[in-house]
């Protein structure tokens, strides 16, 4: 057989895989395509970059908004439709996020199921997640390979571009601390942690403040706050409360329908989270440990906290591809999370972004409810379960 032939037998199942996505490029994606586009693309222009950010006032960080701001430049630039500019990007970002995948797992299958399980979010439903997803594997990247000054950097970008990252960011610092009091003490570790990581990004926090004024911190207050629904279409503990209390729209209702209630859920995703940073420490605190643990904290999150959305488990879905495949043997049930994100955003908005094109209701019950309760149960399970695994020997993510 040829060479040539013998590269292209190897190398075109491969492109297939990565080209898969375009076959979406031209879905509408959700109701949040347009905002992008038609509001914050436009202030973008009409007030710049930072006048933009401010009134727009929304709870994202200012590269968030960068990126439908930079979508919006190059549309006028180029004087392309501003639509297929945004998916252009985001399918860049899907294959960043990919090559991002093989440099962490060196799996090529690992990467490819990688590139398919973040479609839905990003070239299906349009969401901004996938920009943050590269930066914050790198970060897993650099911080297992004992570089805090390169992990600190990355995951800096991943958090200015969703604040998502943030929740798990105790875990990244966790880790370098302990690969530091490997070698040194706590003086010496803590020392070099501040001069090489904290106080770098300190100083670009400094900097971006100065840029974008007093909203830069006000829209960090905002994702805390702003939320008053029970849930916000997230399958969780929440959703399932609201659609006891209002099934035929479990969207809308408030926490305040629930006297008393957001005491006991904020002390059940702090129970959740310190359970998680526990578990991590009487781990073997290698990467795999801290992906792990780190996925359990985010998931007493997304399962516990009110307000969250469809799209926050995202992130979760990531760390379990990853996990599933450098620890395939004892991780692979992990991929339940990927699914579970991919079918919390279509069982609300469908393989289009435009809503479920199905029957939702299956005698008389909202498909939703069973899959609410189901992720509450893998929840206890997935903690259960890095119990377990956590101190038995592991293979590197790294």
């Amino acid at each position: 057989m040829p060479a040539w032939l013998r590269l292209v037998r190897v190398h075109a199942p491969v492109v297939v895989v990565l080209a898969l996505p375009l076959l979406c490029f031209d879905f509408p994606g959700t109701s949040d395509v347009q905002i992008w586009l038609d509001r914050w693309a436009v202030w973008s222009e009409r007030y710049g970059l930072v006048g933009g950010y401010v009134r727009a006032h929304e709870n994202y960080p200012p590269l968030g908004f960068a990126v439908p701001a930079f979508v919006g430049f190059v549309s006028r630039l180029t004087s392309s439709d501003a639509f297929a500019v945004l998916k252009a990007v985001l399918f860049m970002f899907l294959l960043a996020t990919t090559a991002a995948t093989y440099l962490l797992t060196r799996s090529v299958r690992g990467a490819l199921a990688m590139h398919l399980a973040l479609t839905v979010n990003a070239m299906m439903h349009g969401y901004l997640d996938i920009c943050f997803a590269p930066f914050l594997l790198a970060s897993a990247y650099f911080i297992g390979r004992n570089r805090p000054a390169a992990g600190a950097l990355s995951f800096f970008l991943a958090a200015m571009l969703k604040y998502q990252p943030l929740i798990v960011a105790p875990f990244w610092v966790s880790h370098v601390v302990s690969q530091g009091l490997e070698h040194a003490s706590w003086q010496a570790t803590a020392k070099k942690l501040f001069t090489t990581a904290l106080l770098p990004v300190f100083a670009l926090i400094v900097v971006l403040r100065l840029l974008f004024g007093p909203w830069f911190f006000g829209s960090v207050f905002a994702t805390t706050t702003q939320h008053h629904w029970l849930s916000g279409n997230a399958l969780n503990l929440n959703w399932l409360i609201a659609s006891a209390l209002k099934p035929e729209n479990p969207l809308r209702v408030d926490i305040g329908a629930v006297p008393g209630w957001l005491l006991p859920a904020r002390c059940l995703l702090l129970a959740g989270y310190a359970y998680a940073l526990f578990g991590y420490w009487r781990s073997r605190r290698d990467l795999v440990s801290c992906l792990l643990w780190a996925s359990v904290g985010y998931l007493a999150y997304f399962v516990f906290n009110y307000g969250v959305h469809e799209n926050h488990l995202f992130l979760v879905g990531v760390l379990g591809v990853v996990l599933a495949t450098v620890d395939s043997k004892r991780l692979r049930w992990l991929v339940y999370w990927p699914v579970a994100a991919c079918l919390n955003e279509i069982l609300f908005y469908g393989f289009r972004g435009t809503g479920f094109e199905l029957e939702r209701r299956v005698l008389g019950l909202d498909l939703t409810v069973p899959f609410a309760l189901l992720n509450v149960v893998m929840f206890f399970v997935t903690a259960v379960a890095a119990w377990r695994v956590g101190s038995r020997p592991a293979p590197s993510a790294a």
